[in-house]
């Protein structure tokens, strides 16, 4: 992964005293702090990006490994970016991470880098995991829930202009098939290399076994809010513009391309709805711009899924 941020960005922390979000607790650590990270020269804080980090529902927060990719995506949109550090599993299970999406929806569409203001337009951008919140979260929207029947509380919330999402996490059942035929080969050297290391079965049962992680006992990994490729046919009529890129080598790669069809067919009219697989790319490969510190400069399609995501929300 990246190790180094983008200069010229200024990261500010946002306090749960400040947003108003659940603070909870991991391992004796206070968790739930929030950040603003804001490029220079940047002029137009009424539109805003929210970026929802991935970790498989049970790793990460804004402040580790995922500012290198954060502070990229600021840099490229020459937009305001609030990272938010949702619940994980298995402290909190679904739906606490959709909640907690909404909540910072709700709040970015309010409050910019300044103090209180309403923004003009919202951007969401989410990775792996991240990626199937962004359009689980959508969803919740979408239909006042937050796991398909419970309303989530303060009311109606904005939806956002428009998503980007890298290597999204939207079937926790791993019923895809793409979890089996791109599983690594190490004769080929073809496959996704950071989920797989060859061993197909025993792969596809962790990652049902992350899925149930997440859901809990009691859940259901079909439920559309925890696996938006499950979502009916009327929900996904209502999705803002999306797109969703992938890279061809990666285990989740159907989790993009299957449900890209699914919400093509689904609107009409049609919503902006685009899909780009880049060939040979691994999960996440956006998190290797650096060229995956092998003598490398740069990964040049690393650093055109960031320069894609903003020539998208430049259109809105």
């Amino acid at each position: 992964m990246d190790k180094h941020q983008e200069e010229g960005v200024l990261i500010t922390q946002l306090p749960v005293e400040k947003t108003g979000f659940r603070e909870w607790e991991r391992e004796g650590e206070k968790r739930g702090t929030a950040e603003w990270v804001v490029p220079d020269g940047c002029e137009d804080a009424n539109h805003r990006v929210l970026f929802i980090h991935g970790g498989a529902y049970t790793m990460y927060s804004p402040s580790d490994v995922y500012r290198p990719l954060s502070t990229k995506i600021a840099k490229a949109m020459n937009l305001p970016v609030m990272a938010f550090d949702y619940r994980l599993a298995p402290e909190h299970h679904f739906p606490a991470p959709v909640e907690d999406a909404v909540e910072a929806l709700s709040w970015i569409w309010e409050n910019g880098p300044e103090g209180p203001s309403k923004a003009e337009k919202i951007f969401v951008v989410g990775d792996s995991a991240g990626g199937g919140l962004t359009i689980a979260m959508m969803l919740a929207v979408g239909t006042g829930t937050v796991d398909g029947s419970r309303l989530f509380e303060g009311g109606t919330v904005r939806p956002p202009t428009a998503a980007v999402t890298f290597s999204a996490y939207t079937d926790l059942a791993c019923s895809l098939p793409s979890y089996r035929t791109r599983t690594w080969d190490p004769e080929t050297r073809t496959g996704d290399p950071v989920f797989s290391d060859g061993e197909t079965e025993k792969e596809v049962e962790g990652s049902k076994e992350t899925g149930r992680e997440y859901v809990g006992e009691a859940g259901d990994v079909k439920n559309p809010m925890a696996s938006p490729y499950w979502a009916p046919e009327a929900w996904l009529a209502k999705l803002p513009p999306v797109y969703m890129m992938v890279g061809d080598a990666e285990i989740m790669l159907d989790d993009s391309v299957a449900l890209h069809a699914k919400i093509e067919a689904a609107q009409t009219p049609k919503a902006t709805c685009r899909l780009k697989v880049y060939p040979r790319m691994w999960h996440d490969w956006v998190m290797y711009t650096e060229g995956c510190h092998q003598g490398r400069n740069t990964l040049v399609e690393a650093v055109d899924a960031i320069d894609e995501a903003a020539k998208f929300v430049k259109e809105f």
